[in-house]
């Protein structure tokens, strides 16, 4: 509420009350804190939520999706997450198995980022050899692995066509001079400076499997520009999780 603490200078609506009537996704659940599954567990309970400075509560009429990467009844059986929480929200339960396990995914998602990519850069295509090592590739890292190595594939080919040489190292068994090879043609069909720029960005990303830090001393930044950098040109989903100690500032002078 307006006056709620120092800043809080209009009304906002929570998301909760944004989504009355409709649906709320929460991420992630496994690792929410101790206070926050309380509060969800009394909204949910109640049906009620209280704006921060409010003195009375609002009812909310709302559909709650909760995920976790992780087996939230053996959490629960741990009290690694609240029992109580976890009965409330599991009325209905759906595992989604590892993309190892559901390999004919694999094609349809190739489609589908290829064609989100293709809107952001040039039209992209892909050869059957190549989509043929994707589908047999085990994916460890699920649905984000195949979505960074295309992302890492469309910013290395020059004609809109990837090929195995495109792919990451471990993903093609196209590996001699692979990677001089995928840097000449960084500038191969003469990109402009920014296209360059968010290329030659993503080489780095994936030489240092997405690590900020690593890509930074290989680039000969600091950190902070790389992250910069990094959300110019929309590539978050090719780096690592920060830890909450990162302090990053959008604006103003880097720090060397």
């Amino acid at each position: 509420m307006r006056g709620a603490f120092t800043g809080a200078n209009t009304d906002r609506i929570g998301l909760f009350e944004a989504a009355d009537g409709g649906t709320l996704f929460l991420d992630e659940l496994a690792s929410t804190s101790s206070s926050f599954q309380a509060s969800l567990l009394r909204v949910l309970q109640s049906g009620e939520v209280r704006r921060v400075g409010a003195t009375q509560t609002r009812r909310v009429n709302v559909r709650v999706i909760g995920a976790s990467n992780q087996d939230m009844r053996e959490l629960a059986e741990q009290k690694s997450f609240r029992a109580d929480l976890y009965y409330r929200l599991s009325v209905l339960t759906i595992h989604l198995p590892p993309l190892r396990e559901r390999t004919g995914d694999v094609e349809l998602l190739v489609q589908f980022f290829l064609h989100r990519l293709s809107r952001e850069t040039k039209p992209l295509h892909i050869s059957r050899d190549a989509l043929d090592l994707l589908c047999q590739w085990s994916f460890p890292g699920n649905v984000r692995e195949l979505e960074n190595a295309l992302t890492r594939a469309a910013a290395l080919t020059t004609d809109g066509m990837i090929t195995p040489l495109c792919l990451p190292s471990h993903i093609s068994p196209v590996q001699t001079a692979a990677p001089a090879e995928a840097l000449r043609q960084l500038a191969a069909d003469w990109p402009t400076m920014e296209e360059l720029q968010r290329r030659y960005l993503v080489a780095a990303l994936t030489h240092t499997a997405g690590n900020r830090q690593h890509a930074a001393t290989l680039l000969g930044l600091n950190r902070r520009t790389v992250q910069r950098l990094i959300a110019r040109h929309n590539l978050n989903q090719m780096v690592e999780p920060e830890g909450e100690g990162f302090d990053f500032v959008e604006n103003g002078e880097d720090e060397e």
